[in-house]
């Protein structure tokens, strides 16, 4: 009977015993399921201060022998990189999601949750971004990043569109109010 109680104390200390995967372990796993390995080009400027006025916008695209190559301007937070990156897509019905995934920058495991950290910073940027995505019959209909569209404003320029459109109400509420 004393046998049988240390195995079964045995076995229910190996069940609770915490299980450490080294960080670097979690966050490869992380990358390689969020990865594509039909994306087979992924390349992504510096941040491009002067276009603080561009709107996002698909620069190029062509097919050549099932390849579908892309170039893109589109604002995103500063601290896209390369680095801290790695890029997907999903496509259906005419309709392709490019996904550019955050890379966790940590890892913290609390109990059996585990907790992802990232880099963000508090702006934005212009970047351009080029993929070259294995696969396509055919040009999409429709592109997206991160299941948003592409030709998105940056905070600035959002900031100067709504400046604009107040003046011009004001100018338009003065005008009317002299005739």
């Amino acid at each position: 009977m004393f046998r049988y109680l240390l195995y079964i104390n045995f076995i229910l200390l190996l069940s609770c015993e915490n299980i450490i995967i080294p960080e670097s372990e979690i966050i490869d796993a992380y990358v390689q399921k969020h990865k594509n390995e039909r994306v087979r080009v992924f390349n992504v400027t510096e941040c491009l201060t002067e276009c603080f006025q561009d709107s996002g916008k698909l620069i190029s695209q062509s097919l050549d022998s099932n390849i579908l190559k892309l170039e893109i301007g589109h604002w995103m937070n500063c601290a896209i990189s390369l680095n801290r990156n790695v890029a997907g897509f999903d496509y259906e019905n005419g309709v392709l999601d490019l996904r550019i995934i955050d890379i966790p920058s940590g890892v913290k495991i609390k109990d059996e949750d585990t907790l992802f950290y990232y880099e963000y910073e508090a702006c934005e940027c212009y970047f351009i971004f080029n993929f070259e995505l294995i696969g396509f019959d055919e040009i999409p209909d429709s592109i997206l990043i991160n299941n948003k569209p592409i030709n998105n404003i940056g905070v600035f320029g959002t900031m100067l569109n709504q400046l604009s459109t107040q003046v011009e109400d004001t100018l338009k509420t003065k005008e009317n109010a002299r005739h």
